[in-house]
């Protein structure tokens, strides 16, 4: 149950758009707050908060954020994926460092996915303006090719 309702924040917090971000965020901001009164350690708690940093396009606070999840849960290679779009939107070449780590590491193809979708982005300089939802979406629509 947790796990599914964690699945739509998710999906709200990186696909929805709306004529008021900062309403939509605050209240998504305090579900997850809620969460994590009930599960304070539950490090894809924390990943969302990083989500919520993304969403208003503070990519330090995210790239703070997810790196402690890496180092609190090494093995949760998603929070990885999204250090490297953060680092990348924020123009940091560290960012390959962490794609190729996924890549070449075993295990979750999803993150795998993902950073293939941000590597073929990278191609295109006029990406590094848009939202980070806009990737997963061309890669949703197979009109991005990694």
């Amino acid at each position: 149950m947790a796990s599914a309702f964690m699945d739509v924040l998710t999906v709200a917090l990186t696909f929805h758009t709306s004529e008021d971000v900062a309403s939509e965020v605050h209240d998504l901001e305090t579900i997850v707050n809620a969460l994590h009164v009930l599960s304070p350690n539950l490090v894809e708690l924390d990943t969302l908060d990083a989500l919520i940093k993304m969403r208003r396009g503070d990519w330090i606070g995210a790239v703070q954020v997810l790196s402690a999840v890496e180092a609190h849960a090494s093995n949760f290679v998603y929070a990885s994926a999204l250090n490297a779009l953060a680092l990348y939107k924020m123009g940091d070449p560290s960012w390959m460092q962490k794609v190729n780590f996924i890549q070449n590491g075993e295990g979750n193809e999803q993150a795998k996915s993902f950073v293939a979708a941000l590597e073929a982005c990278a191609k295109f300089p006029e990406f590094k303006g848009d939202s980070a939802g806009e990737m997963l979406s061309l890669k949703r629509e197979n009109k991005l090719q990694p």
